[in-house]
């Protein structure tokens, strides 16, 4: 998945101002995902390609994605040659220099309740994500008698009022500069887990 470098990819290519809109479009590859694939495999299955061209379809997606990224991606601003140095200075503005890295503290990680806390309510939430995109199409076609096409894209309309609200909120807290780092993040991380539950 993506969670294990989005902190690198937000510190070296975001503007110090725009973080949190970063964020919002890197953690929003979930929605995005389903959004595509809700509609698109609800329309395969109602053709005569049938299910199993759902997987073949969305395996080729992902390969030109995949290569699309080690084409297009780099570590830093600084590798990419694409990048002005208008764009470079942008990004570089207000950020401190890189300094060595000390070592990081993985006993302390582990066994600070917080960080506990914070990950149990990441994987509640993954989970309850999971569960309802999976089980979502089937509620619409099995209890609610909607065909297989309108089935695929009724279970897409939730997940693009998230993906919208996870837009709004990572460009408002952008905005809310009167707070913290810290109080921002402990507002909008319980604000989303709380809303969606």
């Amino acid at each position: 998945t993506i969670f294990q470098v989005i902190g690198l990819i937000t510190a070296e290519w975001a503007a110090l101002g725009e973080h949190g809109l970063f964020l919002a479009f890197l953690t929003g590859c979930k929605q995005l995902s389903n959004i595509f694939t809700m509609p698109v495999s609800g329309t395969i299955c109602s053709t005569s390609l049938g299910w199993p061209w759902v997987f073949y379809v969305h395996a080729i997606v992902s390969t030109v994605l995949f290569a699309l990224w080690l084409l297009i991606y780099r570590n830093s601003p600084e590798q990419h040659g694409l990048v002005s140095e208008q764009e470079m200075e942008r990004i570089r503005r207000g950020k401190a220099d890189k300094k060595g890295r000390e070592p990081v503290p993985y006993r302390r990680i582990l066994t600070d309740y917080r960080i506990w806390t914070a990950w149990l309510s990441a994987f509640a939430n993954l989970l309850y994500v999971q569960l309802i995109s999976q089980y979502e199409p089937i509620y619409f076609k099995d209890y609610l008698q909607y065909n297989i096409f309108s089935s695929g894209f009724l279970s897409a309309v939730p997940i693009i009022a998230q993906f919208c609200a996870k837009l709004f909120a990572g460009i408002s807290s952008d905005y809310l500069t009167c707070l913290t780092h810290t109080v921002n993040v402990k507002i909008y991380n319980t604000l989303g887990l709380i809303v969606s539950g």
